[in-house]
């Protein structure tokens, strides 16, 4: 399972800028089926599918992040990351999965995770073995 993870980096969600990120994870997951037949002596899976998630936290937050939140369920949102040169590394519609804001002693921290929701125009390039 290929997953890129970072701090340095910038996350927009539509308009929004998930700045000072404490941590970014971008994953994808192959969804397999499993076509061994009765007289195979090993198990055989064919690839079906592909499906991203991203996973964003930071400190602080915003009345931006609660906008989104509210919107949940809703209208998937363009999701953009960029490297720490500022290079698009991923670009794909995605509905938020989970928005979660706490405030332990006085330390506010938002966390929010997407999942795909349509083909993404951009995907990560995994460089050869």
């Amino acid at each position: 399972m290929p997953r890129w993870s970072g701090k340095h980096a910038k996350v927009y969600i539509g308009t929004y800028l998930g700045g000072d990120l404490e941590n970014w994870t971008l994953e994808c997951h192959a969804r397999l089926a499993d076509v061994t037949a009765i007289d195979d002596s090993y198990t055989q899976r064919i690839g079906l599918d592909q499906d991203w998630r991203l996973r964003a936290e930071k400190f602080v937050t915003s009345p931006d992040f609660l906008a989104l939140a509210a919107n949940m369920p809703g209208q998937p949102f363009v999701v953009q990351c960029f490297d720490p040169a500022g290079l698009p590394i991923f670009t794909a519609p995605m509905f938020i999965e989970n928005a979660r804001y706490t405030n332990p002693d006085g330390a506010i921290r938002e966390d929010i995770s997407l999942l795909l929701a349509g083909n993404p125009t951009i995907v990560p390039i995994v460089p050869p073995p």
